[in-house]
């Protein structure tokens, strides 16, 4: 146990406490209220936070390296229980993406992401000899194309652009040659003007929404304006915790989960934007710390996709709050309410670092 902890990061894990504590905080005031107290949300996510904290320490106890003999079992695992809410699957909001556990909705997209994450660093970690090799980085897509194709009809295309992101941050950290990277930019430049053309209805009046929110500020645009008028009436210190008007009044839709970041600026204004902005720095710097740090690239690459992925969601969901990017129903790390996104998933994001 003794050696186990003597690596141990406590200062990501600290900074990790505060923006966990943040996160509840911000959602006991966003919320509405529930009526039976195991009902209300703060409730359920500092239940998932305490449990995420028990996985945090069980998953510091094992050495990641121990994957390192089941190579294929992290990915064939995701894939299953992609599979599973394919089948099986709670619908919500005419997306088939929960499994219903009883005590815990469970999202297993979330769970594929660090899978998934864990199996790509062993295939470049295997392969880190090999960058020029153009057959690696196309194998590597499919092995990333199938999880996020599942996802994607989900449907889920946030979370399925998440993945493709992690891939190419990996591959990137693994030692891509610049002449892939022109190759894959324009690879990706086909496939959005692709998913324009065949996007479905509701996809297609989200990009119309970034472009002009105010062409239907009643409708599609409502919860882009809303959020602005809530970022920007809580100026430099906020209109005080559990006293911002959006969000009190419930002009606000979605508060707790996808807009939470609206809440916290108008409720804690400038300030307490910059000082979450502080703490998630101050998590990525560590992360990437331990990629630098990493006895061998099987761990670098751990490290490193976790990072991507951490920063990536927060830049998305922070871009979609102020209206510079589409609204995706990509979480707030840490402060978005959810169970397997935050308690869990993000808790054990951190200590394989």
């Amino acid at each position: 146990m003794k050696r186990a902890f003597r690596h141990f990061d406590w200062i990501l894990f600290v900074c990790t406490l505060l923006l966990l504590g943040y996160g509840v905080a911000m959602i006991y005031s966003a919320a509405p209220q529930q009526g039976d107290l195991l009902d209300e949300f703060y409730v359920r996510q500092s239940i998932y936070v305490a449990g995420g904290m028990i996985v945090l320490f069980v998953v510091a106890i094992i050495d990641y390296r121990i994957w390192e003999t089941w190579p294929r079992l992290p990915y064939l695992g995701g894939l299953a229980i992609l599979g599973i809410v394919t089948v099986g699957g709670t619908s919500a909001f005419s997306a088939q993406r929960w499994l219903n556990l009883g005590f815990l909705p469970v999202q297993p997209s979330e769970i594929a992401k660090i899978l998934l994450i864990v199996s790509l660093a062993k295939y470049f970690a295997d392969r880190e000899s090999e960058h020029q090799r153009w057959y690696h980085i196309l194998w590597s897509l499919v092995l990333v194309g199938i999880p996020a194709g599942l996802i994607y009809f989900q449907p889920n295309l946030g979370t399925a652009v998440v993945l493709m992101i992690i891939w190419l941050g990996m591959l990137l950290m693994w030692g891509l040659r610049p002449q892939y990277v022109a190759l894959l930019a324009g690879a990706g430049l086909a496939l959005v003007v692709i998913f324009l053309l065949t996007a479905p209805d509701y996809q297609k009046q989200r990009l119309i929404t970034f472009l002009n929110p105010n062409d239907d500020p009643l409708g599609a645009g409502y919860n882009v304006t809303q959020a602005r008028i809530s970022i920007g009436s809580g100026g430099w210190t906020g209109q005080g915790y559990l006293s911002g008007t959006q969000s009190q009044l419930k002009f606000l839709r979605a508060r707790q989960t996808d807009f939470i970041f609206s809440v916290l600026a108008e409720e804690l204004g400038f300030f307490g934007a910059i000082a979450f902005m502080l703490l998630m720095t101050l998590v990525l710097w560590r992360m990437l710390r331990a990629a630098q740090l990493a006895r061998d690239a099987y761990g670098r690459l751990i490290a490193a996709g976790l990072a991507v992925m951490l920063f990536f969601q927060t830049a998305v969901n922070l871009g979609m709050n102020v209206g510079i990017l589409p609204v995706t129903g990509i979480p707030l790390p840490f402060i978005s309410f959810g169970g397997s996104s935050e308690g869990w998933c993000t808790c054990t994001n951190l200590p394989i670092c």
